[in-house]
């Protein structure tokens, strides 16, 4: 009987915890157990998730159970033009995690606080900013191609991080189909049918150094963006109905624009009607023997000018031909029709010569031969000779030092891996391709063009960079590699 009244008494004094914890707005610490299952975005409703009901987020707090003091804050400033930025929101996750927890930026101090947080290393993220501004151009890439990101690490102690927002640049326009009307683009499911690529060139103007995509709606398209000297270029083609049937037309000419800090530049596109010029072509390899299969396409040719410095690039950009990309047949022929005449370069890819990668295998640095050539009419004729490629077999291993990984957070994380090499182009001194490992074990495996210039791997992770140079030979494959990271 006491004990029976005693655990009355004491399952009392709980629900009175309770329900003063929630009447006065004090957090309740989840439970140890369910302390796993309550991620999320701090505002988002509940989710439904392999049949059951989950909460929404709240900061991990697992170390904080078994020991307070290891809890602590993270307190996010934001300052625009030298003042607390006026809106925005920061998102917070543990590395780990998937689901980030955002809040709104105070505009009275331009600060976000995230409390309760136990140990570890934490990656933030602002996906939105004030109008007029954009996340520092220091955030690193972490979470995808279009999300900037910062880490931070916390150790049970508060702290505070402070970013200085950049002030953008505003870009606007419309685009227009040949006959004038605004061009209609429609939502796939991989997105807009009509979308403005933007590259960002370096300061020697012989490099892109960055790149993002607008949307056009309804013709027009508008953005925030970093100031500097920036590639504009329309891809897709205006739809004729809901279902994204594009108009026969060709791509609008690429704009170069240099962008000062806040300013305001409107920049119009128009597609352009089918030329009446066509090219009729053969291509052979070395041994004289016709060349089947080749994939290849051509790309106008011509001067970029900015018109404010008279700044020149000689770039291309697609041809509106029919059927501008092609492959050759048993004769190794193919034909080109619709283009306007002018000056194009020829790109052939020769796919289908390498040897055949395992399922899940990348092939990478395949050579991509250019020729110029004038097309003049509808007869426009040539031949020419392609060699064949020489692929090398690159296989090997990452070995991620565990103290290391320790120190820095990492767990583990692989470290991103990618080819890179000379491409001989003033434009396009370097090309790089990620290359993707093996059931995300620390293997890799792909094919490689043994005569590429100054190959080399590079990988990164938490910051950290190392460069592996290759050595190649046609028709040998090099030994496999052992890579220690970071050294």
């Amino acid at each position: 009987m006491l004990l029976a009244a005693a655990a009355l008494i004491a399952l009392g004094v709980l629900v009175a915890l309770k329900f003063r914890a929630r009447a006065s707005g004090e957090p309740e610490l989840p439970s140890a157990a369910h302390a796993a299952d309550d991620r999320g975005a701090g505002s988002s409703p509940a989710r439904v998730e392999a049949g059951r009901e989950r909460k929404p987020f709240e900061p991990p707090a697992v170390a904080a159970q078994t020991d307070p003091t290891s809890r602590c804050s993270l307190t996010v400033e934001l300052v625009a033009a030298g003042r607390p930025a006026q809106g925005g929101e920061v998102a917070l996750q543990l590395r780990e995690e998937k689901d980030p927890w955002q809040k709104p930026v105070d505009p009275s101090t331009g600060c976000a606080r995230f409390e309760n947080l136990a140990p570890g290393n934490y990656v933030i993220s602002l996906p939105k900013t004030p109008p007029g501004f954009l996340p520092p151009r220091t955030f690193r890439r972490n979470s995808g191609p279009d999300e900037e990101s910062h880490t931070v690490a916390l150790a049970g102690e508060d702290r505070s991080v402070r970013f200085e927002l950049e002030a953008a640049v505003r870009v606007f326009g419309c685009v227009r189909t040949p006959s004038g009307p605004l061009a209609r683009s429609v939502q796939l499911q991989s997105g807009r049918s009509i979308r403005i690529r933007c590259h960002r060139q370096s300061a020697a103007w012989s490099e892109s150094v960055g790149e993002s995509w607008i949307d056009v709606v309804d013709g027009h398209y508008e953005a925030d963006m970093y100031e500097g000297l920036w590639i504009l270029a329309v891809e897709g083609k205006p739809a004729l109905d809901d279902a994204g049937t594009e108009e026969r037309c060709a791509a609008p000419s690429e704009a170069l624009r240099l962008l000062p800090p806040a300013s305001i530049t409107e920049i119009d596109f128009d597609f352009r009607p089918l030329g009446s010029a066509g090219l009729h072509g053969r291509i052979l390899d070395e041994q004289g023997q016709p060349f089947a299969g080749l994939r290849g396409a051509v790309g106008e040719t011509g001067e970029l000018v900015d018109p404010t410095s008279s700044k020149t690039l000689t770039r291309r950009w697609p041809g509106g031909g029919d059927g501008a990309p092609f492959k050759t047949g048993p004769d190794g022929g193919f034909e080109i029709a619709n283009l306007s005449a002018g000056r194009y370069t020829l790109f052939v890819e020769p796919e289908g010569f390498n040897p055949q990668a395992p399922p899940g295998r990348s092939k990478l640095g395949e050579l991509s031969p250019t020729r110029w050539l004038d097309v003049t009419g509808p007869d426009t004729t040539l031949e020419l000779t392609i060699r064949r490629p020489h692929p090398a077999h690159i296989t090997g291993t990452v070995a991620v030092d565990a103290q290391w990984a320790k120190a820095h957070g990492s767990g583990e994380f692989l470290p991103r891996l990618e080819v890179v090499y000379a491409t001989g182009r003033e434009d396009y001194p370097e090309a790089r391709s990620d290359v993707r490992y093996v059931s995300d074990h620390p293997e890799f495996d792909f094919w490689l063009e043994a005569t590429l210039t100054e190959p080399r791997l590079e990988l990164t992770l938490q910051g950290e960079k190392l460069v592996r140079p290759l050595a190649l030979s046609a028709g040998s494959d090099p030994t496999p590699l052992t890579i220690h990271f970071p050294r």
